[in-house]
């Protein structure tokens, strides 16, 4: 029982960052392409520690991953196509 309501808890946690329409938008570019932060600049019209801000929640919770090329930071859903 305790395991349940754990899972529980962490799938509020989950949508609850979904609820963020910035967020909501990033995780859905990203299940289609990896994304580049300087994209969601970009995009979303922000500053880079901004975004940097949301990716980290993202990633806290195991949504995205992230990988360096070519000193870029790069990131995708993590059960993504």
């Amino acid at each position: 029982m305790e395991k349940a309501v754990l899972k529980i808890e962490q799938a509020a946690h989950v949508l609850k960052l979904l609820g963020d329409k910035t967020r909501l938008t990033m995780v859905g570019m990203m299940y289609h392409h990896e994304c580049c932060v300087c994209e969601f600049v970009e995009i979303f019209d922000m500053s880079q520690p901004a975004i940097s801000q949301h990716l980290r929640k993202l990633r806290d919770v195991g949504l995205v991953r992230e990988k360096m090329e070519r000193a870029m930071d790069f990131l995708f859903v993590k059960y993504g196509k």
